[in-house]
């Protein structure tokens, strides 16, 4: 039951970071979420600065925060 537990967020975790449309969006979600890289690690493989990445990780969460709420609006509608 738990292994379909697991499988059934990482499932709905993939499915979030689908949505988002941004590739570096994406990206960053992916690293941090799926290949559970820290911080440092995402901006190392990234380039990028701290800074950057929380800004394209504050916009990606928007954006999958958008996808939870219409996914909610279609299935309260089923």
């Amino acid at each position: 039951a738990l292994v379909k537990e697991i499988d059934l967020a990482l499932r709905e975790i993939l499915e979030a970071i689908a949505a988002v449309d941004d590739e570096k969006q994406k990206t960053v979600l992916t690293l941090r979420y799926i290949e559970g890289l820290s911080w440092q690690h995402v901006q190392e493989r990234m380039a990028y600065e701290h800074t950057q990445v929380m800004v394209i990780h504050g916009r990606a969460l928007l954006k999958v925060k958008e996808w939870i709420k219409e996914r909610t609006k279609t299935d309260v509608c089923l």
